[in-house]
């Protein structure tokens, strides 16, 4: 049976042996004059063994740390014709023949295939199959389930950097100490009144550099290997127990490479609107809320209540289904797990406020760190015609990709007479018609979203503001103009006679075209202002 790996150093011991064999140049002649290349291939025994010392590095409190059958170590050395980069060899799997010493110690086999004599650094990564610098974040950040058995079977990642020697004709592998690279925490949860680990089915981390996506199984305690943090990082977490999130972020804390930190968090349900699905409020009485849900939607929507303060269970959504907010402050939540929504609405009988978080319709768990959209059409007309829907500022709804697709919000807010307040839009790549006749007929709305994108793609800001009467800013730093982009971005948008021009910001230096009508037809309305964008406008 597999035991628990330890965080402790690794010490190589002693060169066994070595074995040479090379593929001559006096093969037969290949047709066309051209000889097959000549190679030669060592195969290098080693001894390995696990330092016995530092319990604080076990990966279990009694300190056992122990090779398993099966286990490969991956040895990365310079190659002929390819000393620009590391070619990587993995070793034999170990055999129960192989292990030694309670398991402490293992005989490896390997072979190197042309190793560059005058280029001798070599560096062994274990497990084998961490040893690509980017597939080992990707599956640390994604395969993590909490469970210590799981870490030590597949995330025990351990480092050495040394030299191979020649100088005894063949080459032989140095003996090194093999160093974890990781720091383990050992997380419990309460939310202040009791411990909620069990519950738990996602663990959002984030520290700046990685974003770990961790599904834990009802254990009472949560194992996570993570890339050491300095004092100066904040490491925030987000545990969801299946109806919502909660947040906590630890700041001044340092976690070190080769130590284990048991870390109780008492963590309440978050207001943040980035960790709450996306949320409508009614703020009247008997509002009744229905989502149409288009072709394009394949797979399962959930929605849940909350009625005079109790919260319901997440239940299976049938498009069109009418959900009754009885009384103001009422609300209901979705989530689900499609990448469009296409001409799918959302609609109110009467005056609700919208936030949240949008991807929460793409994924139920990870939609807090989610930044990137993958299909075309993603959310448009997600709103349109919803005369009953705002936005309040003070809880905002958030549209959080940067990855944008093809009109991945076309007329998302078309004909909401009623919103007052849009939702940032940080993408600084855009996409052709993302935000094409998004705001369309808004005739409540006043100030436009900051458009941070120095670049422009093809109809991106088409209609943009179309027909948005009361109007009175737009903020662009864009520093290229495509035609089609602002030709129909103001088309009659603001009010030439309400006696208080509006104003076009852009990026200093930036030149637009202006309009000679008040219509906005050909560029940027003859009556607004234009100047110049500063950080107070």
């Amino acid at each position: 049976m597999k035991q628990f790996r330890h965080l402790m150093t690794m010490a190589a011991l002693a060169l066994t042996g070595a074995t040479m064999t090379a593929c001559s140049g006096d093969d037969e002649p290949v047709p066309g004059g051209m000889q097959p290349e000549s190679t030669t291939a060592y195969t290098l025994t080693t001894t390995l063994t696990f330092d016995g010392g530092g319990e604080t590095r076990a990966l279990t409190e009694a300190g056992v740390k122990t090779f398993a059958v099966g286990d490969q170590i991956a040895v990365k050395y310079y190659k002929n014709g390819k000393d620009w980069d590391y070619e990587t060899a993995t070793s034999e799997p170990l055999t129960a023949a192989d292990i030694t010493d309670e398991g402490k110690t293992a005989t490896i086999t390997v072979t190197l295939t042309d190793p560059v004599v005058g280029k001798t650094d070599i560096r062994y990564v274990y497990p084998a199959y961490l040893e690509s610098d980017i597939g080992r974040a990707s599956i640390l950040e994604n395969k993590q389930d909490g469970s210590l058995a799981k870490l030590a079977e597949k995330f025990d990642y351990a480092e050495a950097a040394g030299n191979i020697d020649y100088s005894g004709g063949t080459p032989a592998l140095p003996a090194l100490t093999l160093q974890n690279q990781l720091a383990l925490a050992k997380f419990t949860f309460s939310d202040g009144s009791a411990d909620i680990t069990a519950s738990l089915r996602k663990l959002l981390i984030e520290d700046g550099a990685h974003t770990y996506f961790v599904t834990p199984s009802s254990a009472s305690e949560i194992w996570v290997a993570l890339y050491p943090v300095g004092t100066d990082q904040t490491i925030k977490l987000m545990p969801n127990d299946g109806a919502q999130f909660y947040e906590k972020s630890v700041t001044g804390k340092a976690l070190v490479a080769n130590n284990i930190y048991p870390i109780s968090v008492t963590t309440p349900a978050t207001t943040d609107s980035r960790l709450m699905p996306l949320t409508i409020e009614a703020w009247e009485n008997g509002a009744e809320v229905s989502f149409k849900l288009s072709d394009a939607v394949t797979r399962p929507v959930e929605y849940r209540t909350c009625l005079s303060g109790t919260w319901g269970a997440w239940t299976g959504y049938t498009s069109n289904k009418g959900i009754t907010l009885p009384a103001t402050g009422d609300k209901v939540c979705f989530r689900g797990t499609n990448a469009k929504y296409d001409q799918s609405t959302i609609s109110c009988t009467s005056n609700c406020y919208l936030y949240g978080n949008v991807m929460s319709l793409i994924d139920p768990m990870a939609f807090p760190a989610l930044k990137e959209l993958t299909e075309e059409q993603t959310f448009q007309d997600l709103f349109n015609g919803n005369k009953h829907i705002n936005i309040d500022a003070a809880r905002p709804f958030l549209l959080p990709a940067t990855t944008l697709r093809n009109d991945c919000y076309e007329s998302m807010f078309s004909g909401c007479a009623n919103l007052t307040v849009a939702p940032a839009l940080p993408a600084t790549n855009l996409a052709d018609a993302c935000y094409k006749n998004m705001f369309q007929s808004c005739g409540s709305l006043e100030h436009g979203p900051l458009l941070p994108a120095t670049s422009l793609k093809l109809s991106c800001y088409e209609g943009m503001f179309n027909s948005c009467g009361s109007l009175k800013s737009v903020i662009c730093l864009a520093t290229e103009y495509i035609v089609g982009n602002i030709n129909d971005m103001l088309y009659y948008a603001g009010n030439p006679y309400s006696g208080e021009k509006p104003t076009f910001y852009k990026a200093p230096g930036a030149t637009w075209p202006r309009d000679d009508d008040d219509d906005g037809a050909n560029g940027i309305p003859k009556f607004w202002n234009v100047e110049d964008y500063s950080v107070t406008p």
